[in-house]
């Protein structure tokens, strides 16, 4: 009787940790998921609405760095076009915009040469804040996390420099470009936010 009980509780204990591991496991999975979603591209220069990224979009060429092994992401002195502006909407307290802005400032006069890059730090400035959520509104975009980037109508969450100086190319080749924050702040005429250029 003993050895049955005894076999008993170990079987429901061995069930219960394969059950706590099984739930842990897909909650990471669906948390990475999450995370995924939210550092793409929701927009593409065709002024089309944002989407959620999956697998089997065929524009993922324009959510994920490419495949090539040796791209030239440098901005040349040539391609310099001053209405052209990178836009990075961030918080003080956040360990991924810290080091984003860290970056780009220490790739100045290399990979950041020629991008004017312009911060709102929203956690401190309720008109940057503001701000923040109506370029996401005009974008049609439901994200609420920093860093946040924005150029022309190319929007992401998270910092990646591959993907952003590629999409500031492809800003500096687009005949239809359209500065949405700058539309936005000319709209709120009251809206007089504070940003710093890198």
């Amino acid at each position: 009787m003993k050895d049955t009980t005894k076999t008993i509780i170990i079987g429901v204990t061995i069930t219960l940790l394969v059950l706590i591991l099984t739930i842990f496991i897909l909650y990471k999975a669906d948390s990475k998921k999450i995370k995924d979603e939210n550092t793409t591209n929701k927009n593409s220069y065709n002024n089309t609405r944002p989407t959620d990224k999956n697998n089997n979009n065929s524009n993922n060429e324009n959510n994920s760095p490419s495949n090539n092994t040796e791209v030239n992401t440098t901005i040349k002195d040539d391609e310099k076009n001053d209405k052209i502006i990178l836009y990075m909407f961030h918080s003080s307290t956040c360990s991924h915009c810290i080091k984003a802005i860290e970056t780009m400032k220490n790739e100045r006069n290399t990979t950041f040469k020629n991008v004017e890059i312009r911060t709102f730090m929203v956690n401190k400035n309720q008109v940057n804040s503001e701000l923040y959520q109506k370029v996401t509104a005009k974008l049609q975009v439901n994200t609420k996390y920093v860093p946040y980037f924005v150029i022309g109508e190319y929007n992401r969450v998270g910092f990646d420099t591959e993907i952003l100086l590629k999409e500031y190319k492809k800003a500096l080749n687009n005949k239809n470009y359209r500065d949405i924050v700058s539309e936005v702040i000319k709209e709120n005429k009251d809206l007089k936010p504070v940003y710093e250029t890198i």
